[in-house]
């Protein structure tokens, strides 16, 4: 065994295994990723792949900014994650027509076709993780996980 851990760092790390809100909510993130991953495999897609590129088309060429923002993203986490789109010829990074050192990013012909195929299988999912949840219950931790990270809307 490792060294010994005094009884208050124990009881501390119990707590954290049990209660900690972000293992808590990382743990649910998780598991719901898998299944929302499970229902879009066949079109070729991932959960976070899907989310990224509604996102995209809810921006409406605004800039890649609002789009980080809107997912909780820096710039430079927001760009990795569109790499692969980009490199897959789903998603485009452009200049902006009216200032060129803002970009914004569109969806290709063959992204709008992959995520008009995913759309229908995240909504099973989506219904069926609500169905479990309640509406009431699902509509309060949504406003209630909204809060706690300032989240809002693209648009």
């Amino acid at each position: 065994m490792g060294a010994d851990v005094p009884a208050a760092l124990r009881f501390r790390c119990d707590e954290i295994a049990t209660a900690c809100a972000c293992a808590s909510l990382r743990r649910a993130a998780r598991a719901l990723t898998q299944e929302y991953d499970a229902a879009i495999r066949s079109v070729g897609l991932r959960a976070t792949q899907l989310t990224l590129m509604a996102a995209v088309v809810s921006a409406d060429g605004r800039a890649m900014t609002a789009v980080g923002r809107a997912l909780g993203m820096d710039r430079t986490t927001l760009t990795r994650n569109l790499h692969p789109l980009e490199r897959a010829g789903l998603v485009r990074v452009a200049a902006s027509a009216d200032d060129a050192r803002r970009k914004v990013l569109r969806l290709t012909p063959k992204g709008t076709r992959l995520l008009a195929a995913a759309v229908p299988r995240w909504a099973r999912v989506q219904a069926a993780v609500v169905a479990r949840l309640g509406r009431r219950r699902w509509a309060a931790l949504r406003q209630q996980l909204d809060s706690l990270t300032g989240a809002t809307d693209i648009s």
